[in-house]
């Protein structure tokens, strides 16, 4: 699965949130670069999205959709989605002439996070490397002495 462009994904999503917009659940953490993983599932569908944080109002991120979700992923998902600390999100996704904005309550939970990555890792083998790779790779393009100071 490619790796896409935040306002690439986020559309699509949106087309099915505004199609249906029960049933969504968010699942975060940060990864061990700092990077943070947000997973939006909604019934048989994925979408895991990596983001680095350039100031506190931007950030660079990346995603893809997972398709058809094996029993064992989506029930995993279904039992520790909702446990975890509750956080609010929010992200402004630009888009050709306007804007998405998402909203809602993540559950941040590092343990079921790292689970829910080597399920997906035994489908996708270098997934999380693609997309750790994309983030990092458009950070250092747009800001390239950065991250020498981190």
């Amino acid at each position: 699965m490619p790796v896409k462009e935040i306002d690439e994904l986020f559309k699509n999503i949106k087309n099915k949130f505004d199609k249906n917009s029960n049933g969504w659940k968010v699942l975060s953490d940060i990864d061990p670069r700092g990077n943070k993983d947000l997973f939006i599932s909604k019934d048989s569908e994925l979408w895991q999205v990596k983001a680095k944080t350039v100031n506190p109002m931007a950030k660079i991120a990346k995603g893809f959709h997972v398709r058809n979700l094996d029993d064992e992923i989506q029930d995993m998902i279904e039992e520790k989605g909702q446990k975890g600390d509750k956080l609010l999100f929010s992200m402004l996704i630009p888009q050709e002439n306007n804007a998405i904005i998402a909203q809602g309550i993540e559950s941040f939970q590092k343990e079921q996070s790292n689970c829910l990555k080597s399920m997906l890792a035994e489908k996708n083998k270098n997934m999380e490397r693609d997309l750790t790779h994309e983030v990092e790779r458009e950070f250092e393009k747009r800001h390239p002495m950065r991250d020498l100071f981190m």
